[in-house]
This record gives structure tokens, sequence and C-alpha cells, in this order.
């Protein structure tokens, strides 16, 4: 849909630095981030606690999230 048009629209960060790939990290949501990795975001951005999508779902026990984020370049 009109949500993943552009990749600036998923690099968009709140402000707490967070973009929908990492909200989908934290949530342990592994096809929603498939989708958003689809449209290539940036994958490895930080939010305002130096932490990137990669590292979210490590942190919160998502191995299978993080393994998906990780195939796409995902870096702690």
């Amino acid at each position: 849909g009109a949500l993943l048009n552009t990749r600036r629209d998923l690099n968009a960060q709140d402000n707490n630095g967070m973009t929908a790939l990492m909200y989908a990290a934290r949530g342990g949501h592994r096809y929603t981030a498939q989708i958003i990795l689809a449209a290539r975001p940036d994958v490895n951005l930080r939010n305002a606690n130096n932490e990137t999508a990669y590292g979210i779902a490590r942190r919160n026990s998502h191995g299978q999230t993080a393994d998906v984020i990780r195939a796409a370049g995902g870096q702690q």
C-alpha cells in the first residue's frame, strides 16, 4: 500500500528515533519486518538509545525476527 511507497517514509523516525522496523523488532513481528524489509529501508538506523532494529529484536529475545533483520544486513 501507500505506506511502502518510499524508503524515506520507512526510514522516518519518531521522537525516540524509532522506525517502523524497530517497532516490528521490539514486538517480535517477524512477518511485518519481512514486509518492511522488502521495501529496502536503511536497516541499520539507530534510535535515541543508539540501538538498531537487530539489536532491539535481540534484546527482547525475538530470535526469529532478529534473524530476518540480520539476513537483510542488520547489525548490532
